[in-house]
């Protein structure tokens, strides 16, 4: 029987925290979903996960693939196999909270369309959802004032008789914005809930977040999706991303005193 849920973890660099990661899969109180975990070049964490796959009750499907190990393409590694009706995307070093698919699952039901929820992460704040049209969820995400992380979402597999995929040819490192402008042309309503659902494991080094790379995509996106009519919202996201970059630089400095 088809699953509701693909849990699809892309685990490539995780070997300190996926198994952390599995186990929280292992507490989830719904139970109809399958988990399909992406490695790419990565042995250590390729061993641990294959050793945990045999002593759990759940089936665990590992792509290993032959690879240097690239951090967006191991994304669409797993959603290529997955079965499932909506995709939940996890990645290796974050968790699921005991009752975050029962929650979602509940909510998706509610809805008599596909739609797209995205969780906030660590914190709780009751069981607030705020109801986006596509137009809304639109200039929500091209401000980028707050962008989803991709654990923070849960999306269709396959809209309109194709699988959705991320865009890792043109993006290197946040092809997830791309991906949630282009499901507002296809979805009706996005839902983002304060249901404390997903915790996301801080960054470990902080010079990460002064790179280039790191928002470089960011960038490319304002430009790519450039509409006459969105120049406020466009002057918006662009000193938005300016101000994180400078205070992730800010923070950097600090950090180095």
């Amino acid at each position: 029987m088809t699953p509701f849920f693909s849990v699809c973890i892309p685990a490539s660099g995780r070997s300190s925290t996926i198994l952390r990661t599995l186990a929280s899969l292992e507490k989830q109180t719904y139970d109809f979903f399958d988990i399909i975990v992406s490695v790419r070049g990565d042995k250590e964490v390729l061993n641990k996960v294959k050793d945990y796959s045999q002593r759990s009750s759940r089936l665990i499907q590992v792509h290993d693939v032959q690879d240097e190990v690239n951090y967006c393409n191991d994304w669409n590694d797993s959603i290529d196999l997955a079965t499932g009706e909506y995709i939940a995307v996890l990645e290796g070093d974050d968790c699921y909270m005991p009752d975050y698919l029962e929650k979602t699952k509940i909510l998706i039901d509610s809805f008599d369309c596909q739609i797209a929820v995205f969780s906030k992460t660590n914190r709780h704040a009751g069981n607030v959802s705020f109801h986006y049209s596509s137009r809304e969820f639109y200039k929500f995400i091209y401000g980028l004032s707050t962008v989803p992380a991709p654990s923070e979402s849960i999306f269709p597999r396959v809209i309109d008789g194709k699988t959705v995929r991320y865009d890792t040819g043109s993006y290197h490192y946040a092809p997830e914005i791309d991906l949630y402008l282009r499901l507002t042309h296809k979805l009706k309503y996005f839902i983002r809930t304060d249901n404390y659902g997903v915790y996301r494991e801080p960054s470990t080094d902080p010079y990460n977040r002064i790179k280039w790379i790191y928002y470089r995509d960011h960038f490319y996106v304002l430009f790519r999706y450039f509409n006459i009519k969105l120049v406020p919202i466009f002057i918006k996201g662009l000193a938005n991303v300016l101000l994180v970059y400078f205070k992730s630089i800010v923070f950097f400095v600090c950090m180095k005193k």
